[in-house]
């Protein structure tokens, strides 16, 4: 039997699907914009919520994706779908308090019959255990007698003094001349140290922007010197990245949290790209090498899916 919350997605993912089909997508080419997989976005059209079971924090990020590739308002299904996660989650809940219900009820049954099996001690095993006690205590005393008799022995023929004293022994340090240690600290020349060559600061320039989607090129750099992108989250935004075309697994793409960060690091090239895909946008900040890169002000405020991609053009001579 399908689920209430199983219905209602069922639902959302048919106005997805009916969406999809009348633009003329198949599920790869909306796999390729929605960076989502096949399997993923087949599941949310089928409204197989079970399939997102153990990533159920995610889903609402996954149908707002393709909700907005398609072009649909995700604030029109919003209210439905969080109704449908909140009735499974609860499903769920109730299964597993059955279940502990089930497993308490068992144990305290075996217990119960534990405690019946168990017999007092018998009268005869109580005064052997008193005789027992008796004879233990008789020979920790004559244990006692012996050890204290010897300790005397020991002790009077340990106080006899050697006759023979130690007269000791002094070792004479000879003192260093401080003189000769100045003459030879005069000797050594300074060396002075190297100086660090100045990094040349990134240029990051606004190239164009589209709806959710704004390219940036970076330009005064230096071939196979390190970039340093850091992503610091100020609101939860499930986000992923990619580097030249393919997904990163490190740092995978996740839920982060506010209070967050995520680096990608790599060397330079001319072409290199990185694409940074958010599900909420507002608020999250990007920097480059240590500098913090000043976003468009229509997307750092969007509260809503944004796309920010880096392209390395025009290195420094």
């Amino acid at each position: 039997m399908c689920k209430e919350g199983e219905h209602n997605l069922e639902k959302i993912g048919l106005i997805l699907q009916e969406r999809r089909k009348e633009q003329g997508y198949s599920l790869e080419e909306m796999s390729v914009k929605t960076k989502l997989s096949t399997v993923q976005l087949s599941a949310i059209e089928e409204g197989n919520i079970q399939f997102f079971k153990d990533d159920l924090s995610y889903l609402s990020y996954f149908v707002r994706y393709y909700a907005n590739a398609l072009g649909i308002d995700y604030n029109e299904l919003r209210n439905e779908l969080d109704d449908t996660i909140n009735a499974y989650t609860d499903s769920i809940t109730v299964s597993q308090i059955k279940k502990q219900d089930e497993i308490t009820s068992n144990v305290q049954k075996k217990s119960k019959k534990t405690k019946v099996k168990s017999k007092p001690t018998s009268k005869g095993r109580k005064k052997m255990d008193l005789q027992t006690i008796a004879m233990l205590l008789f020979a920790i005393a004559i244990l006692a007698l012996l050890f204290f008799g010897g300790y005397k022995l020991l002790s009077g023929s340990l106080n006899v003094k050697d006759p023979i004293e130690d007269p000791g022994s002094t070792i004479v340090v000879p003192k260093e001349d401080p003189k000769e240690e100045s003459k030879e600290d005069e000797k050594k020349p300074e060396t002075e140290k190297p100086k660090e060559p100045e990094k040349v600061k990134l240029e990051v320039a606004q190239k164009s922007i589209e709806g959710s989607s704004v390219v940036y090129e970076v330009k005064n750099w230096v071939k196979d010197e390190k970039a340093t992108f850091e992503f610091e989250f100020h609101n939860a935004s499930w986000t992923s990245f990619t580097e030249d075309g393919q997904q990163l697994a490190n740092p995978a793409a996740k839920i982060f949290n506010a209070g967050e960060k995520a680096s990608v690091i790599f060397n330079v090239v001319e072409g290199k790209s990185l694409e940074a895909t958010f599900g909420y946008m507002n608020g999250n900040e990007i920097k480059l090498n240590g500098e913090k890169v000043e976003l468009d002000a229509s997307i750092a405020t969007l509260p809503d899916y944004a796309t920010i991609t880096f392209k390395f053009i025009g290195g420094a001579n």
